[in-house]
């Protein structure tokens, strides 16, 4: 009896979902869910091959090209998937900004005696909607990244905490090859490493302002700064507030990338930690120095350097 309650009780659930997703994405619907649609369908697939792809002698070429049929068919599931909860997201802040503006008219803590009672009621119960789905959207999310690392033989850390020292793909400076004559491995904050900072006339942060694509204006400023030593203007508090969250979250920024990413996208590189990369002018002076949190490699030499992170 109570085998058959949990039964029906997991079907209304699953009818209520996809009705109430077909009300909030219409003609959309099909598209947008796609990835969680056939999430059965996928795992049924993954669980077929499993019992094929058993390396021997004789269906070694079979897994291979199974398991590349798959991974295409992961990703896809996987770009659908992540797609949807952009959408969804944007969706939730109209949402939450059509519920401010009604409880507004309806006179904020006593909306529910108002006459836009209903309307409120009913943007509260599409927010709640929209949670259900983003929850069940990112647990599909994870269980496809896990199959995916497993197929690329990686370890995928669906967990928030992190130990980057403990990272097969990471590599610190202090286990890579010491050379004080390279900038690449001077620790960031350092003495040294501020040095460099200085010698160059235009750095990563600063780069953007140099070129003009904040402005004429901000460009002209900075040019009279480096030029003719004039007082650098005062960046404004946000600005301020940005830059110490981007310093702050930078190995959050690292610990997503090697336990997260790299297992699916770039399982063939190894994330190498990276001091300041310097750019020298035609006079074989420092003009531009660059500070990347790290570098994607295929090995220990800076020549197999293929992206910058």
């Amino acid at each position: 009896m109570e085998t058959r309650k949990l039964s029906s009780r997991k079907q209304y659930n699953q009818n209520h979902f996809w009705k109430l997703e077909w009300r909030m994405f219409g003609g959309r619907f099909m598209n947008f869910m796609c990835g969680y649609k056939n999430q059965r369908k996928t795992m049924s697939i993954l669980r077929h091959w499993a019992n094929v792809m058993i390396p021997n002698g004789k269906n070694l070429k079979v897994c291979r090209t199974n398991s590349s049929k798959l991974q295409k068919i992961l990703l896809k599931s996987l770009r659908n998937n992540s797609a949807g909860i952009l959408q969804a997201n944007a969706l939730k802040k109209k949402k939450k900004y059509a519920k401010e503006k009604l409880v507004e008219k309806g006179g904020g803590l006593t909306w529910k005696e108002s006459k836009f009672a209903y309307a409120i009621s009913v943007v509260l119960g599409y927010n709640y909607d929209i949670e259900k789905y983003l929850m069940t959207a990112e647990k599909c999310i994870r269980s496809i990244c896990l199959c995916l690392s497993s197929l690329n033989g990686a370890t995928y850390i669906s967990d928030v905490n992190v130990n980057l020292e403990k990272g097969e793909n990471y590599i610190p400076l202090k286990m890579q090859i010491q050379d004080i004559h390279n900038t690449r491995l001077i620790p960031q904050r350092t003495d040294k490493w501020f040095e460099v900072r200085k010698c160059a006339k235009v750095t990563g942060s600063t780069l953007y302002k140099a070129l003009g694509l904040d402005g004429l204006k901000k460009q002209k400023e900075y040019f009279e700064h480096i030029k003719c030593n004039l007082p650098e203007q005062e960046v404004s508090e946000q600005a301020k507030l940005n830059m110490q969250h981007g310093t702050l979250n930078e190995e959050n920024a690292v610990a997503t990338i090697i336990s997260k990413i790299m297992p699916i996208f770039t399982v063939e590189l190894v994330f190498f930690e990276e001091g300041c990369v310097q750019v020298f002018d035609e006079d074989a002076q420092p003009f531009l120095v660059v500070f990347p949190d790290g570098s994607l490699r295929e090995s220990e030499s800076f020549e197999s350097t293929k992206v910058a992170v």
